[in-house]
């Protein structure tokens, strides 16, 4: 009543109309913002709409193959990639048996590197008991069915052999199977596939090449792999040496990124000694050792303490010659 008498009925009618105006806006659009507001965070952190680093939305490889062969007789080692999905392991399958009705889907296991469409994937096959036409090919990712075909033949009881898959020149995965000559095999010991996933990496280099790390290192970070490199993995005041061991002890991966630089570094080559030593010691199953060439062909040669492995790679040749092709179509005519 007071406030009535001293501003008056019109004045007081006005000041309650534009607060009660004020209180119906806000709590109409409080709730709306308030459920709009949660309905974006479990969108957000629902597993379905982001790829994690257990691959989900990947790619999905897998390796089909008979398991029992015939000696000396050629079959196909397929190697088929698709996204995730039922649908497509189903269609995986189909294909496969397209071109070998006899083709057995040893395994499956997704992929965590993000390809993008058009991007090319590398496969290598490497056995001492399989034979194959051709041990390097390519493919194009198209986004939905992509496949890679090996021609082989064994004259081997049972033959195993190994696919090497490449992204962008990094290695993401190997894939590991094995077949059989008796016509009646009586089990399914030989019949297996694995895919060696990498999750931690050691970057082994010299000073001299380290731009060149750098951006390997920044392309296997988004593999969804963990990279040790010194120069952004060793934070200030703490012990390099022990840093260094111990990042080679956890890693199951070793790319020694070998140039005339790198045959001439003492680090480098203590750093594959290390590695030799721990896989001596875990029976093959320390750190995979894998020389990235950065000069050549052919490769710089290594000291006499590592002569021991194989550095030169076939991948570097073909490489070579696509440049030596491509600047040979830059020259005027």
């Amino acid at each position: 009543m007071k406030l009535f008498l001293e501003i008056g009925l019109f004045e007081a009618l006005v000041a309650v109309l534009v607060v009660g105006t004020s209180l119906a806006i806000f709590f109409w659009l409080v709730p709306r913002w308030f459920l709009k507001s949660m309905a974006l965070s479990l969108e957000v952190k629902s597993p379905g709409n982001y790829r994690s680093s257990e691959g989900r939305n990947g790619i999905d490889a897998g390796l089909f193959t008979p398991y029992a062969v015939r000696k000396n007789k050629w079959f196909g080692v397929q190697i088929i990639l698709h996204p995730d999905g039922p649908e497509f392991a189903a269609r995986a399958l189909r294909l496969s048996r397209q071109l070998d009705p006899t083709a057995q889907e040893h395994d499956r296991s997704l992929l965590d590197a993000r390809i993008e469409r058009g991007d090319r994937i590398y496969a290598r096959f490497v056995s001492d008991t399989i034979d194959v036409d051709i041990t390097e090919k390519t493919a194009l990712w198209r986004k939905d069915i992509t496949r890679i075909v090996f021609r082989a033949k064994t004259d081997a009881e049972h033959g195993s052999g190994q696919v090497r898959l490449y992204f962008e020149g990094m290695i993401v995965g190997e894939l590991n199977f094995g077949v059989t000559t008796n016509e009646k095999p009586t089990g399914q010991d030989g019949q297996h596939v694995t895919l060696k996933r990498y999750r931690k990496v050691f970057l082994s280099y010299t000073k001299s090449d380290r731009l060149q790390v750098l951006r390997h290192n920044q392309l296997i970070r988004r593999l969804g792999m963990d990279v040790f490199q010194d120069v952004t993995s060793i934070e200030p005041g703490e012990d390099w040496r022990e840093a260094l061991y111990r990042e080679l002890k956890n890693a199951d991966l070793l790319l020694v990124y070998w140039s005339k630089a790198a045959s001439n570094s003492k680090w480098v080559t203590k750093e594959v000694q290390r590695a030799m030593e721990l896989r001596a010691e875990r029976n093959g199953a320390g750190p995979e050792i894998c020389p990235v060439l950065l000069e050549g062909p052919p490769p710089a040669k290594p000291p006499s303490a590592i002569a021991c492995l194989h550095f030169d790679d076939p991948m570097n040749y073909i490489i070579y010659a696509h440049e030596a092709l491509a600047e040979e179509n830059a020259r005027p005519d």
